[in-house]
């Protein structure tokens, strides 16, 4: 069984979870308890508890908080989703808005009284109410998890905080040229003084992130010269000059969680950017194995010293020994597809803290590896490499101008496939196989599963399936659909069709038979060109129901069939409803 790392992916199956069912985040919501343990008031809000309210009266262009302290003020996870509602009972002038206290994004605001409910992805744990009124009363605030089968999220979460630049908070400027007044409109400008390295910087984004494959995109908003690129602080990712408006995305693997990232502005860059994001990009871990002799049970068969080194396997282990003060390696080559990332790991002891070096290089002796090091006494280290070349070497060393050996075992390189769709709970065993359509209904893309790695994971022929908020379905190639019953009929039959004038995207169609009659919608995923077609497909089915049995009622048609290859139209099928 193939394992997989990577964000959980995560789909309504039909078992919804409603908010309504979670349990409170926020203590004392109807302000029954007070500002003791529950609720720390900032300057202009006190709660009344025998009424129940949170009033604010600090006056317009004197914004305070009321702050949340459930569980220490980490009221909110990072990355997940939120149902937060709120109930305005009278409010004077200005507004009251849900705010992220540490990074200062906004999540609603409301400038009238009423009831507001809104849905929204957590920047950091810290939550308040921020007032912007002379007079507004709150009687009610609400903050539930949305369960991930109420609220499918794809993907990872976002690493960089207030990317769309609601404010300052979170970004420093390293160098003039940018605004030194901060963003305005959602956007940062640069005013094109600055010949080079001008940053606008974000530091600690990519922590716990080494080894991990992220994109990395910003969006250029108005442009007047020069050119403008992201690239990480210790310069391992950098992105190309851009100097077009739109947005532009650079994949990298992070080799240090430590450093931050930098919007550098060059050759007198003068534009605004916004919409800064760094996201990782999940990936399954292959079966094949690369590197042969591995486990060193067969000597060090496979494996060919350089630099002065002597090769030995005590106890399966390879041990290097250099023959003089200087780097040595062990190598080994293999055949690679150039633009494909693999992943070295290797285990080691170090008895005399020498510096271990383990990586993959395109080099036959091994050198100039992208590699990973350690000075510890024994461990494990793990490399992601894209190859750049037909044959790769897998490179163990000792990078110290000393005698001393170092010992190597479980050596092993496999392919890292970042196609992939992964469900909590998928039942993908009964429900999928390999040739099956996925078709995504965010990007209206399409891959075909190559593998179904296990209950929750499926290998695809491309990487369409891995973003936020996106939806897929499932079409079977061959029209078997293992049970997933698309339109089911009892005592009707079709009579007429029409098409919704209001929506062009819907057609529907009549069943007619007893005393009742039913309607079913089907919502097409592209204008409804082809209604015909549909058509055509339920009356074929229907006139295959009556050839088969006089008796029966039921109409099943296929997942497969509502897919019409003639014309390449695409039909929501999960969308189908009975009226």
């Amino acid at each position: 069984m193939a394992k997989y790392l990577g964000i959980p992916l995560t789909v309504s199956n039909g078992n919804r979870i409603p908010p309504t069912a979670q349990p409170q985040i926020v203590n004392d919501n109807n302000f029954k308890v007070g500002t003791t343990a529950n609720w720390t008031a900032q300057t202009g809000w006190n709660i009344d508890t025998s009424a129940g309210t949170a009033t604010f009266t600090g006056g317009v262009g004197s914004p305070q908080n009321l702050v949340s302290m459930t569980n220490s003020q980490q009221v909110l996870t990072r990355g997940k989703a939120y149902q937060m509602e709120i109930v305005i009972d009278s409010i004077d002038d200005g507004s009251v808005k849900f705010w992220d206290f540490t990074f200062g994004t906004v999540y609603g605001v409301f400038d009238s009284p009423g009831k507001y409910v809104v849905n929204v992805i957590a920047k950091s744990p810290s939550f308040s109410l921020r007032g912007f009124s002379s007079n507004v009363v709150v009687s009610y605030v609400s903050v539930k998890e949305i369960a991930a089968t109420e609220t499918p999220t794809y993907g990872s979460p976002e690493y960089v905080t207030n990317g769309e630049f609601a404010n300052a908070s979170d970004w420093n400027i390293t160098a003039g040229g940018w605004n030194a007044s901060g963003p305005s409109s959602g956007s940062w400008a640069c005013d094109g003084t600055q010949t080079q390295s001008t940053n606008l910087a974000q530091p600690n984004v990519f922590q716990g992130l080494t080894g991990k494959k992220v994109v990395i995109s910003f969006e250029i908003t108005a442009y007047t010269a020069g050119s403008v690129r992201f690239i990480t602080g210790d310069g391992s990712i950098t992105g190309s000059a851009e100097s077009r408006l739109g947005t532009h995305e650079t994949i990298g693997i992070v080799t240090n969680d430590a450093t931050g990232l930098n919007i550098q502005a060059d050759s007198n860059f003068a534009g605004s950017v916004s919409n800064v994001s760094v996201k990782e990009i999940p990936y399954v871990i292959g079966t094949r194995e690369f590197v042969k002799n591995g486990d060193f049970k067969n000597g060090t068969t496979g494996w060919a010293p350089y630099t002065n080194a002597s090769l030995s396997v005590q106890n399966n282990k390879l041990v290097i020994v250099p023959t003089v003060a200087s780097t040595s390696r062990a190598t080994q080559g293999f055949d690679t597809e150039i633009g494909k990332t693999y992943s070295i790991t290797a285990s080691f002891e170090n008895p005399n803290s020498s510096t271990v070096l383990i990586g993959l290089s395109p080099n036959e002796n091994g050198s100039s590896p992208t590699a990973d090091q350690s000075t510890d006494s024994s461990g494990t280290i793990n490399v992601l490499y894209t190859a750049t070349s037909l044959t790769t070497y897998a490179s163990l060393s000792r990078n110290a101008n000393d005698t001393n050996p170092i010992y190597y075992s479980d050596v092993s390189v496999v392919e890292i496939g970042y196609n992939y769709l992964q469900v909590a709970d998928g039942g993908f065993k009964k429900s999928v196989k390999e040739g099956d359509v996925i078709f995504n209904t965010s990007t209206n893309t399409e891959g075909a599963v190559k593998q179904v790695i296990d209950n929750n994971v499926l290998l695809m022929s491309n990487n369409n399936f891995s973003t936020a908020d996106e939806f897929f379905n499932v079409f079977a190639a061959n029209g078997d659909t293992r049970g997933n019953q698309v339109v089911r009929t009892d005592k009707y039959i079709m009579s007429e069709y029409d098409e919704n004038p209001s929506n062009p995207q819907e057609s529907s169609f009549w069943y007619a038979g007893g005393v009742d009659a039913d309607k079913v919608t089907l919502t097409h995923l592209f204008p409804a060109t082809n209604t015909f077609f549909v058509a055509n497909l339920i009356e074929d089915y229907t006139q295959r129901l009556n050839a088969q049995s006089a008796t029966s009622s039921r109409l099943d048609i296929p997942l497969d069939a509502f897919r019409d290859h003639k014309n390449n139209e695409v039909l929501v099928t999960t969308s189908i409803t009975l009226s």
